[in-house]
């Protein structure tokens, strides 16, 4: 029983650099829908732990560095879960604050607080990705089937046509 709890805690336990808050608003619907997001990440972000305020991870600063000035804006996609009240807090691995450059951890976490407002957050777009696969009915396979069949007859039609009049036949 202990090696088990002691591989469950490991994993909770694991060092990994600090977390970071981040807050952004969305339109109800991209809620209510689970749509897909993607969000721009500042330079800055407010230190989960302390939410600015100051502590010992940020080194009493309230934020921590995500890149360096002249690295480009990290984007991060996720789903928005289906949810009809307002706050969510989604929890994204390996996203957050970097580990001191003499250890060799990983990333904190993303703490992206969700919260409705009439317009999107900048640097929260809706994604283009494809959110739910397309399905088609039986019916439609069929009739896509058979328009498809009678595209490469007749395709092979012409050919034969033109193989002919061209005297290769």
């Amino acid at each position: 029983m202990g090696q088990v709890l002691g591989k469950v805690t490991k994993a909770v336990d694991d060092e990994r650099g600090p977390d970071v808050l981040h807050r952004i608003s969305v339109p109800a619907g991209w809620l209510s829908e689970g749509a897909a997001i993607d969000v721009e990440l500042p330079r800055h972000l407010s230190c989960a732990r302390c939410e600015g305020g100051g502590c010992d991870a940020c080194q009493r600063s309230g934020a921590l560095t995500l890149r360096e000035r002249d690295e480009a804006p990290e984007v991060v996609s996720v789903t928005l879960p289906v949810s009809e009240v307002g706050d969510v807090v989604l929890r994204i691995p390996d996203a957050g604050g970097l580990p001191p450059p003499d250890r060799p951890y990983g990333r904190g976490l993303l703490l992206l607080r969700v919260s409705v407002a009439d317009a999107p957050s900048a640097g929260v777009v809706r994604s283009l990705a494809q959110e739910r696969p397309l399905t088609i009915s039986p019916e439609e396979r069929r009739e896509l089937i058979r328009r498809s069949v009678l595209v490469a007859v007749g395709l092979t039609v012409l050919f034969v046509v033109l193989l002919w009049l061209a005297g290769w036949l």
